[in-house]
């Protein structure tokens, strides 16, 4: 008889941070297509489309402390797409480090013996 063992690993989760975008200048019935990239001179890949109009659309992103994730929109009507919106830069901020607390005062006497 031949036994098969499976072993699982546990993998840490990748933590994620919420993102909203707005944007002004697009209205019904167009719709709005949003593209993320990793920096605004670089590539975009489609993540959301047929986002309303009046927005705004949520997302999450990459929460590692320092990452950045470059977004535009384009507005879409009768299949047509418009040209893309500004590129706009969102970086996860590296959080500050507790501040301790004051050191004590300490004071002593001697006492006779």
């Amino acid at each position: 008889m031949k036994c098969l063992a499976l072993a699982l690993l546990s993998l840490p989760a990748i933590a994620q941070q919420p993102v909203q975008l707005q944007w002004t200048g697009v209205t019904a019935p167009s719709v709005v297509r949003v593209y993320r990239g990793s920096s605004c001179g670089g590539s975009f890949l489609v993540v959301a489309q047929n986002v309303p109009a009046a927005g705004p659309w949520n997302g999450i992103i990459p929460s590692a402390p320092g990452t950045s994730v470059a977004f535009q929109v384009t507005a879409v009507l009768n299949n047509l797409e418009s040209a893309p919106s500004n590129c706009i830069v969102l970086t996860v901020p590296t959080p500050v480090p507790p501040t301790p607390p004051p050191a004590p005062a300490l004071t002593g006497t001697l006492i006779p013996s």
